[in-house]
Parts: C-alpha cells; sequence; structure tokens
C-alpha cells in the first residue's frame, strides 16, 4: 500500500503568499525541507517556491475569504490581513458534503478554545487538521495571506462608543419604551428593567425625551406617574376607546378579513405605511394591564387590521401576554380569513450558498424547506408541487442533556414546537409576485412599493426609515476579546446577476426558527439552523402562532426583514429599513390575494 502524506508548500505571489496543503502519495524529494516523525509522521513541509514555478491549475470547489482582525486592548496596537481558504475534494464527493465539510474545517480552524494567536500557530492547525482522520474528503487547501495596507487597516479598527454615557441611557429608555408600546411603565419598571442604579439620571432623560416630545407622562394610582412612547401619527385619524364595549361596536362596523400581526415600533409604522384609508384606535389604561393599538383600512380592494405586540418573548412575561393579544383581536374581529406576521428577523449566514445567504435588508418568506430549495434560481420544477406537511417555523423550547460529557457529538436534544401552513393560499401568491418578478427583473413590485412608501415613513428624527450604508452590513465572526473575523459574503453567480439587481431587497422562501435556549449561543445556534435547514431567527413568536392556529386561523404567513445575523434584535441600525422591506413585500402579496368573500349574518 501506497503511504499517504500531507504536505506544506509555501509560494510566494507578487502581492500575496499562498501555503498549500495536499494530500498526495507522490513526493518530489527536490523540494522537500522537513519531515516530521512521530505523532506527526506523514507531514511533509516543503521549500518556499514562487508562483511562476508552482502555479494553480484548477479553480476551487469551495472558497471562503475573511479579514482577520487582532486587537491588542492594553496595547491598542492592531493587525489585520484578508485570508481565503480555498478547497479541493475528492472525486465523487457529493455537493451537501463538500458544504457539511468545508464549514465543519473552518469552525474548527476557528474554535475559541484552541484558537492560535499567531500566524504560525495558524498554519500548524490546518496543517494538524488535515493530518487528522476527521476532514477525509479533502484532497487539497490552499490558504492565501493577503497583506492590507495602514489605510484599510484603520477602517477595521474595533468601534468603540462615543456617545456619552446618559445618552447611551436615553437611547436604552426610548428603545424600552418602544417595545413596550402602547403600555405604559412606571418608573420602577423602567429602574428594573434597564438596571439602572442612578434613579435622578434616569428622570434627567425622562425629562429629555419629554421635551422632544417623545415620551408622554401618564398619571396612574395614587400620585405615581407613567411613561408611554409618543407616537406622531399622520395621515390618519386616531380614536381613542374607552371600555371594552366600544371595540366590540368597532368590530360590528369594520370587518377586516386580514391581521397584520408586528412587535417592535418600526414594524407597526412600516406597515401602516402600506395602509390607505385609514384609522387608528386606541384603548390605553393606566391601572396596569394591557394596552391596546388596532389600525384599520384598505390595502388594495382588502380590508387589513394591524396591530402591535408589547414585547414579545421571553422577556417582560409575566407582564403580557402576546397570546392573549392575538387571541383579543382574532376574537373581536371573526372576519379574519389571513393572518401575516410582518417585521424584522436575523439571517443565518450561509457562506458558501449564495441562494440560501441572505444580506441585510434582504427579505424571508416563512415556507417549506422544500418550495424554498424549488424556489430557488437554479431549482428544478415547479414550486406549488413541492410542499408538504412541512414545519415553517420551529421553535426552541428548551434543551434536555443525553450525557454529561459536553465535547460528545450529541451531548442534548432539542424540545420543539412545529407549525406547519395548512392553507396554502398565501404560498401561492408568494408563488405568483416571485414568478412574475423573475420573468421581468426590471419590473420589480415590491421594490417599487418600498421606494415610494419611504415618502409616507416618517416619524420625525425618531425612526430613520433610510438604508443604511452597504459597508454596515458586515459578518462578523468574534473568537475572544481580541481576534474577530470579518467574513466575506458571497457573490452573487454570474448566471444569477439579473435576478439580483443591487439595492432591492432579494426575498428567499424557507424555514424559520427561535427560541433563547439557542438564540442566545452562537454554536447552538450554528448547529440547529443546519440540523432544520433554517435561514432565519426570529423573537419567539411561538405563542402568537399558537393563538392564530387555535383560533382555527390556516392561512398565515411570515415574512422577515433581515436586520442582523442573530435574531433580528441586535442592530436597531437595520430595522426600520428591514421592517419597511418586509412591509413591502406584504403589500405586493396582499394585491395578489382574491378579494375575501365574507359570510352574510
Amino acid at each position: 500500500m501506497t503511504d499517504m502524506y500531507v504536505t506544506m508548500t509555501p509560494i510566494h505571489f507578487d502581492k500575496m503568499k499562498t501555503i498549500r496543503f495536499e494530500r498526495t502519495n507522490r513526493l518530489d524529494q527536490a523540494l522537500v525541507h522537513h519531515v516530521a516523525g512521530g505523532q506527526h509522521a506523514g507531514i511533509i513541509v516543503n521549500k518556499e517556491v514562487y508562483g511562476d514555478s508552482l502555479s494553480v491549475v484548477d479553480n476551487p470547489e469551495m472558497q471562503l475569504e475573511f479579514t482577520c482582525v487582532m486587537y491588542n486592548s492594553r496595547t491598542a496596537e492592531m493587525h489585520a490581513e484578508t485570508r481565503r481558504l480555498k478547497f479541493w475534494f475528492t472525486k465523487g464527493a457529493q455537493q451537501y458534503a463538500r458544504l457539511d465539510e468545508s464549514y465543519a474545517f473552518f469552525r474548527e480552524l476557528v474554535n475559541p478554545d484552541s484558537f492560535p494567536r499567531d500566524y504560525t500557530g495558524f498554519i500548524k492547525k490546518v496543517l494538524k487538521q488535515l493530518h487528522g482522520p476527521r476532514f477525509p474528503r479533502f484532497r487539497r487547501v490552499d490558504l492565501d495571506i493577503i497583506p492590507l495596507d495602514k489605510q484599510e487597516q484603520e477602517a477595521l479598527v474595533p468601534e468603540r462608543e462615543r456617545r456619552p454615557p446618559e445618552q447611551v441611557l436615553r437611547d436604552a429608555v426610548q428603545m424600552r419604551l418602544e417595545e413596550a408600546y402602547p403600555n405604559i411603565l412606571s418608573m420602577d419598571e423602567l429602574v428594573r428593567i434597564l438596571d439602572v442604579n442612578d434613579r435622578k439620571l434616569l428622570e434627567l432623560q425622562l425629562e429629555e425625551l419629554e421635551q422632544r416630545d417623545l415620551v408622554q407622562l401618564i398619571p396612574l394610582e395614587g400620585k405615581n406617574v407613567g411613561f408611554r412612547r409618543k407616537i406622531h401619527l399622520r395621515n390618519q385619524e386616531v380614536k381613542e376607546v374607552k371600555g371594552t364595549n366600544n371595540m366590540q361596536q368597532v368590530s360590528v362596523c369594520e370587518k377586516p378579513t386580514i391581521a397584520i400581526i408586528t412587535n417592535l415600533l418600526c414594524e407597526k409604522l412600516a406597515v401602516d405605511a402600506m395602509i390607505e384609508q385609514k384609522t387608528t384606535f386606541v384603548r390605553y389604561r393606566t391601572e396596569g394591564g394591557e394596552s391596546h393599538v388596532y389600525t384599520i383600512g384598505s390595502i388594495g380592494p382588502h380590508r387589513v387590521i394591524s396591530t402591535k405586540l408589547p414585547m414579545v418573548g421571553s422577556e417582560l412575561k409575566a407582564k403580557i401576554s402576546s397570546a392573549s393579544i392575538t387571541t383579543r383581536l382574532l376574537g373581536a374581529f371573526q372576519a379574519v380569513q389571513h393572518v401575516f406576521l410582518v417585521g424584522v428577523g436575523g439571517s443565518v449566514p450561509h457562506v458558501y450558498e449564495f441562494e440560501k445567504h441572505s444580506r441585510l435588508g434582504d427579505v424571508v418568506v416563512s415556507a417549506p424547506v422544500g418550495l424554498g430549495q424549488s424556489r430557488s434560481p437554479n431549482g428544478n420544477g415547479n414550486h406549488a408541487n413541492k410542499r408538504g406537511c412541512d414545519p415553517v417555523y420551529i421553535y426552541c423550547d428548551r434543551l434536555v442533556e443525553l450525557s454529561d460529557d459536553l465535547s460528545s457529538e450529541q451531548p442534548f436534544k432539542f424540545v420543539l414546537k412545529q407549525y406547519e401552513i395548512r392553507d396554502s393560499s398565501l404560498l401561492d401568491c408568494v408563488g405568483r409576485v416571485l414568478d412574475r418578478f423573475e420573468q421581468n427583473p426590471n419590473n420589480c413590485q415590491w421594490a417599487e412599493i418600498l421606494t415610494s412608501s419611504m415618502k409616507l415613513v416618517s416619524e420625525g428624527d425618531a425612526v430613520n426609515f433610510d438604508r443604511p450604508p452597504s459597508d454596515t452590513d458586515k459578518l462578523k465572526l468574534k473568537v475572544d476579546q481580541g481576534v474577530t473575523f470579518d467574513i466575506k459574503h458571497p457573490e452573487v453567480p454570474e448566471n444569477l446577476v439579473s435576478l439580483y439587481p443591487p439595492g432591492i431587497p432579494a426575498v428567499r422562501l424557507g424555514c424559520l426558527g427561535s427560541g433563547r435556549p439557542i438564540t442566545d449561543n452562537d454554536q447552538l445556534r450554528d448547529s440547529f439552523a443546519k440540523e432544520h435547514q433554517l435561514l432565519c431567527y426570529d423573537s419567539e413568536y411561538d405563542q402568537v402562532l399558537e393563538s392564530v392556529l387555535g383560533n382555527g386561523l390556516n392561512s398565515f404567513l411570515i415574512i422577515r426583514g433581515m436586520a442582523d445575523y442573530v435574531e433580528g434584535r441586535r442592530n436597531t441600525q437595520w430595522q426600520p429599513y428591514a421592517a419597511l422591506a418586509a412591509a413591502s413585500f406584504m403589500k405586493a402579496v396582499i394585491l395578489e390575494l382574491p378579494p375575501c368573500r365574507l359570510d352574510e349574518d
């Protein structure tokens, strides 16, 4: 049997250096510099050569480019360089195996527990990983190292907090009040939620927000005062509703057939920008408990109602029940036949698969995994035949340990709730909207809606719906306190360039996920997304979906604009634009929906 070696060859090019790692059973003795022994037997280090004498003869089958930034917080020194990993595989390796093995190779390479802090250690780790048995399909790996000039390095210096402490607190107060809207938060609740020690500083920031007409003071029982985010609604009538009977009277007069559920303030404002001839009904409660805000109007031939849930998910769960608000809405407006959940989410990075990789501002629509794959421009077939009963939303409730050994292959299992779309009416509309776009990419309906709605959404300086600069869309991987990677986004394949015009949100169909047990942990988030083929995470809408399905509504659709690469709540800069992109696609889908027939009472 012929011996198999792992060779390492440094190659010098004009503007970069390449380290080539190759599995081979043939050695060029004239190149050999060092033969390893002992536990490293089989590793061969070759002499340095120049590019002309050892040129690349074939294109890589997989490639990942990233910028490595090493920052010393004590000395303030920083070093950065671009590194490019190129992979070649053994004959017969399937595409899914290539994706799986190349991604696993990179994740192991940057594992925080064993990440090499210097250049030599990084190269040694690549060599050791290839020498071991874990990655048998690799035939060759090239590591390109491209130095950055001083100006390029300075652009990568980690951003530091430049806001004064009072502004940081003021922004946090405004965000919490926006999350809670239309509910009121007392001073004690704000102190607890924000974990503030300086109560006087908090009072000063609330006064500042009140002077800017962004906060409204609400008398509570006794001599206490509560705080509510003040909203400046334009081009619509606003009515305050007092008492349950008045809301029932509204539901008798208005019979919306479509309900739209949001959570963040920017999501509600974005959705309302799509609605015409609208009236907003607000029911406030000052004695504690829940307040409600509904906007009723028209989108095309459809009567719609939108609402904002005050803080979905685990936080503030004792105070607010998103499920009960949804149930109350659907119970009061019983003509509703379709439900949209519209807002922001976090993209699941697919750095090797462009067609699954959503960038910030792109849109992900809930759909079975099979449908999302068939809708890909490189798919093969009619999306209508790919549905099945696959879930469109998977919620991880908790983890159950299977083994005390956390280093084992599967030390725990995920306890899940899975939700399917039982009525495909809205997905059919999505398909028709996308079909038209693919036939004529120069006429993008949701992009036209997005552009026109930019003029309608304006809440003063408090909410900016403009698209942030493209250079703020960075896919970062933090290894530890001193090392981060800026991973390059996959480029648009040449054969798909016409379907991805610059500046227009791409729309992808696929399964969404959520659950604090996984979204708060980088490795769990990655492994869960990989196991269930997720395209996006959001902020725990399982309670809302339970209520929707529990009310007998089988036609629902989740539309998320990508605001970050976690679950949509970490990057407030992109939230307004992402919410507006999602709302714009929602409107395109609703305009495709035939008018709903109402049963005459």
